[in-house]
């Protein structure tokens, strides 16, 4: 089993959290695990957007990265079968 700890919410956080777990028939740590978790991925999401946005903006680095990936094209193109 894994470690909890405790966090401060406010009442409004705390009544949605119940509200969720009540109405998934799921424990309340879980709900809020797996909110923090997709939370974590579209932030994750959310930086490689951005960093793709400014990627484009620079002409000389998007350049640069599109003709990487065209040099990288045909690697994966060597006869053996994928696993």
């Amino acid at each position: 089993m894994k470690i909890s700890t405790t966090i401060r919410v406010s009442e409004d956080t705390k009544g949605a959290i119940d509200e969720l777990a009540r109405h998934s028939g799921r424990p309340a740590i879980e709900v809020v695990a797996e909110a923090v978790e997709r939370y974590r991925r579209e932030s994750l999401l959310d930086q490689a957007d951005k960093a793709y946005l400014l990627l484009r903006k620079d002409k000389k680095m998007s350049g640069s990265y599109y003709r990487e990936l065209k040099e990288l094209e045909g690697t994966l193109e060597d006869g053996l079968d994928e696993p």
